[in-house]
Protein backbone atom coordinates (compact mmCIF):
# COMPACT_ATOMS: atom_id res chain seq x y z
CA UNK A 1 0.00 0.00 0.00
CA UNK A 2 1.31 3.34 -0.68
CA UNK A 3 0.94 7.05 0.90
CA UNK A 4 -1.92 7.80 -1.69
CA UNK A 5 -3.47 4.89 -1.24
CA UNK A 6 -3.76 4.82 2.23
CA UNK A 7 -5.33 8.70 2.50
CA UNK A 8 -7.84 8.32 -0.20
CA UNK A 9 -11.13 7.47 0.10
CA UNK A 10 -13.20 4.20 -0.36
CA UNK A 11 -14.34 4.04 -3.51
CA UNK A 12 -17.45 3.17 -2.78
CA UNK A 13 -19.21 4.85 0.67
CA UNK A 14 -21.59 2.20 1.66
CA UNK A 15 -23.78 1.74 4.91
CA UNK A 16 -24.09 -1.75 6.69
CA UNK A 17 -25.79 -3.22 9.67
CA UNK A 18 -23.88 -2.23 12.84
CA UNK A 19 -22.62 -5.29 13.54
CA UNK A 20 -21.21 -5.74 10.44
CA UNK A 21 -19.12 -2.52 10.84
CA UNK A 22 -15.70 -4.25 12.20
CA UNK A 23 -15.18 -6.49 9.73
CA UNK A 24 -16.70 -3.61 6.73
CA UNK A 25 -13.86 -1.50 7.99
CA UNK A 26 -11.31 -4.64 7.75
CA UNK A 27 -12.13 -5.57 4.12
CA UNK A 28 -11.99 -1.34 3.27
CA UNK A 29 -8.36 -1.85 5.05
CA UNK A 30 -8.05 -5.44 3.03
CA UNK A 31 -8.40 -3.50 -0.28
CA UNK A 32 -6.14 -0.94 0.29
CA UNK A 33 -3.65 -2.98 1.63
CA UNK A 34 -3.78 -5.22 -1.22
CA UNK A 35 -3.29 -2.36 -4.28
CA UNK A 36 -6.79 -2.64 -5.43
CA UNK A 37 -7.23 -0.37 -8.13
CA UNK A 38 -10.42 1.69 -8.33
CA UNK A 39 -12.40 -0.40 -10.58
CA UNK A 40 -11.31 -3.73 -8.55
CA UNK A 41 -12.07 -1.93 -5.29
CA UNK A 42 -15.32 -1.01 -6.43
CA UNK A 43 -16.39 -4.71 -7.37
CA UNK A 44 -14.58 -5.93 -4.11
CA UNK A 45 -16.65 -3.66 -2.14
CA UNK A 46 -20.12 -4.24 -3.91
CA UNK A 47 -19.83 -7.79 -3.46
CA UNK A 48 -19.03 -7.93 -0.24
CA UNK A 49 -21.87 -5.43 0.84
CA UNK A 50 -24.14 -7.25 -0.65
CA UNK A 51 -23.66 -10.40 1.69
CA UNK A 52 -23.05 -7.99 4.56
CA UNK A 53 -26.60 -6.58 4.16
CA UNK A 54 -28.03 -10.08 3.51
CA UNK A 55 -29.58 -10.99 6.95
CA UNK A 56 -30.77 -14.06 5.47
CA UNK A 57 -27.66 -15.88 4.84
CA UNK A 58 -25.35 -13.35 7.19
CA UNK A 59 -22.07 -15.39 8.53
CA UNK A 60 -19.35 -13.07 9.47
CA UNK A 61 -16.31 -15.90 10.03
CA UNK A 62 -16.88 -17.04 6.84
CA UNK A 63 -17.20 -13.33 5.14
CA UNK A 64 -14.47 -12.55 6.52
CA UNK A 65 -12.29 -15.63 5.48
CA UNK A 66 -13.05 -15.17 1.78
CA UNK A 67 -12.21 -11.20 1.61
CA UNK A 68 -8.99 -12.23 3.17
CA UNK A 69 -7.94 -14.62 0.47
CA UNK A 70 -9.86 -12.87 -2.35
CA UNK A 71 -7.69 -9.30 -1.20
CA UNK A 72 -4.47 -11.46 -0.93
CA UNK A 73 -4.66 -13.27 -4.30
CA UNK A 74 -4.19 -9.82 -5.38
CA UNK A 75 -0.71 -9.86 -4.11
CA UNK A 76 0.48 -11.90 -6.79
CA UNK A 77 -0.28 -9.43 -9.44
CA UNK A 78 1.96 -7.48 -11.23
CA UNK A 79 -0.03 -4.34 -10.73
CA UNK A 80 -0.17 -5.30 -7.02
CA UNK A 81 3.57 -4.39 -7.08
CA UNK A 82 3.23 -1.64 -9.39
CA UNK A 83 0.78 0.26 -6.49
CA UNK A 84 3.28 -0.75 -3.70
CA UNK A 85 5.65 1.48 -5.08
CA UNK A 86 3.83 4.27 -6.33
CA UNK A 87 5.26 6.78 -3.80
CA UNK A 88 8.41 5.62 -3.61
CA UNK A 89 9.99 8.91 -5.60
CA UNK A 90 8.03 11.19 -2.99
CA UNK A 91 9.50 9.24 0.22
CA UNK A 92 12.86 9.59 -1.65
CA UNK A 93 11.98 13.21 -1.78
CA UNK A 94 11.01 13.59 0.94
CA UNK A 95 13.04 11.65 3.36
CA UNK A 96 16.47 10.89 1.64
CA UNK A 97 16.48 14.28 -0.34
CA UNK A 98 15.17 16.92 2.32
CA UNK A 99 15.56 15.37 5.97
CA UNK A 100 18.94 13.61 5.36
CA UNK A 101 20.40 16.01 2.80
CA UNK A 102 19.46 19.42 2.51
CA UNK A 103 18.93 20.28 6.02
CA UNK A 104 22.22 18.96 7.09
CA UNK A 105 23.97 20.26 4.13
CA UNK A 106 21.98 22.96 3.24
CA UNK A 107 19.52 24.35 6.09
CA UNK A 108 21.49 23.53 9.05
CA UNK A 109 25.08 25.05 7.77
CA UNK A 110 23.39 28.09 6.74
CA UNK A 111 22.12 29.04 10.05
CA UNK A 112 25.57 28.37 11.62
CA UNK A 113 26.94 30.71 9.13
CA UNK A 114 28.68 28.57 6.98
CA UNK A 115 28.72 27.47 3.62
CA UNK A 116 26.49 24.77 2.23
CA UNK A 117 27.65 21.70 0.63
CA UNK A 118 27.51 20.99 -2.76
CA UNK A 119 29.43 17.48 -3.26
CA UNK A 120 27.77 15.24 -0.89
CA UNK A 121 29.30 11.06 -0.44
CA UNK A 122 26.77 8.42 -0.50
CA UNK A 123 27.50 5.87 1.95
CA UNK A 124 26.69 2.37 2.29
CA UNK A 125 25.08 3.41 5.75
CA UNK A 126 22.71 5.99 4.04
CA UNK A 127 22.16 2.90 1.30
CA UNK A 128 21.19 0.72 4.00
CA UNK A 129 18.96 3.59 6.20
CA UNK A 130 17.05 4.71 3.24
CA UNK A 131 16.05 0.74 2.47
CA UNK A 132 14.59 0.37 6.38
CA UNK A 133 13.22 3.50 6.97
CA UNK A 134 11.50 2.62 3.69
CA UNK A 135 10.46 -0.65 4.31
CA UNK A 136 9.52 0.66 8.37
CA UNK A 137 7.39 2.94 6.76
CA UNK A 138 5.50 0.69 4.51
CA UNK A 139 4.67 -1.74 8.02
CA UNK A 140 3.51 1.51 9.30
CA UNK A 141 1.17 2.52 6.47
CA UNK A 142 -0.49 -1.24 6.46
CA UNK A 143 -0.65 -1.49 10.63
CA UNK A 144 -2.42 2.16 10.11
CA UNK A 145 -5.23 1.08 7.73
CA UNK A 146 -5.41 -2.23 9.67
CA UNK A 147 -6.24 -0.66 13.43
CA UNK A 148 -9.39 0.76 14.32
CA UNK A 149 -9.63 0.52 17.99
CA UNK A 150 -6.79 2.55 19.41
CA UNK A 151 -7.59 2.86 23.21
CA UNK A 152 -5.53 0.06 24.29
CA UNK A 153 -1.89 -1.23 24.31
CA UNK A 154 -2.06 -3.25 21.29
CA UNK A 155 -2.42 0.01 19.21
CA UNK A 156 0.80 1.19 20.80
CA UNK A 157 2.88 -2.50 20.97
CA UNK A 158 3.54 -2.38 16.79
CA UNK A 159 4.37 1.14 17.26
CA UNK A 160 7.38 0.84 19.74
CA UNK A 161 8.50 -2.19 17.59
CA UNK A 162 8.70 0.31 14.95
CA UNK A 163 10.42 2.42 16.37
CA UNK A 164 12.98 0.25 17.91
CA UNK A 165 13.63 -0.84 14.73
CA UNK A 166 14.29 2.33 13.45
CA UNK A 167 16.58 3.26 16.17
CA UNK A 168 18.38 0.00 15.00
CA UNK A 169 18.56 0.92 11.17
CA UNK A 170 20.61 4.46 12.57
CA UNK A 171 23.02 2.29 14.45
CA UNK A 172 23.96 0.52 11.97
CA UNK A 173 23.52 3.19 9.27
CA UNK A 174 26.52 4.83 11.40
CA UNK A 175 28.76 1.93 11.39
CA UNK A 176 28.59 1.59 7.65
CA UNK A 177 29.19 5.38 7.02
CA UNK A 178 32.49 5.31 6.63
CA UNK A 179 32.29 3.16 3.52
CA UNK A 180 31.49 5.46 0.91
CA UNK A 181 30.18 4.25 -2.56
CA UNK A 182 30.44 7.94 -4.03
CA UNK A 183 30.24 11.34 -4.54
CA UNK A 184 27.73 13.47 -6.54
CA UNK A 185 26.43 17.28 -6.77
CA UNK A 186 23.44 17.61 -4.49
CA UNK A 187 21.94 20.15 -6.27
CA UNK A 188 21.80 17.36 -9.58
CA UNK A 189 19.61 15.36 -6.74
CA UNK A 190 17.28 18.24 -5.80
CA UNK A 191 16.35 18.98 -9.22
CA UNK A 192 15.84 15.49 -10.16
CA UNK A 193 13.92 13.80 -7.52
CA UNK A 194 12.20 17.04 -7.03
CA UNK A 195 10.72 16.60 -10.89
CA UNK A 196 9.83 12.74 -9.77
CA UNK A 197 8.23 14.13 -7.05
CA UNK A 198 6.08 16.07 -8.87
CA UNK A 199 5.76 13.79 -11.56
CA UNK A 200 4.51 11.13 -9.19
CA UNK A 201 2.19 13.31 -7.22
CA UNK A 202 1.04 14.40 -10.71
CA UNK A 203 -0.29 10.73 -11.27
CA UNK A 204 -1.54 9.79 -7.85
CA UNK A 205 -5.12 9.48 -8.67
CA UNK A 206 -4.81 7.56 -12.02
CA UNK A 207 -7.00 4.55 -11.80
Amino acid sequence: MNIYMYLSEPALNLNVPDRCKPLWNEIIALSKINNMSQIEQIQYLQKYHALLVDESSLDLEKIEKMAKKEAKANRWRSTFWKEEFKDLFSFLFIYWVCVEQLYPYVIERLIEGKVPYTIVPFSLGMLVKVICVYLIYKLLLTFMAKSTKRDNWRFWLPFIVLFLGYLGTIFLSHQLNSVVLFDYPLVVVVVVFGLLFLWEWHRKDRV
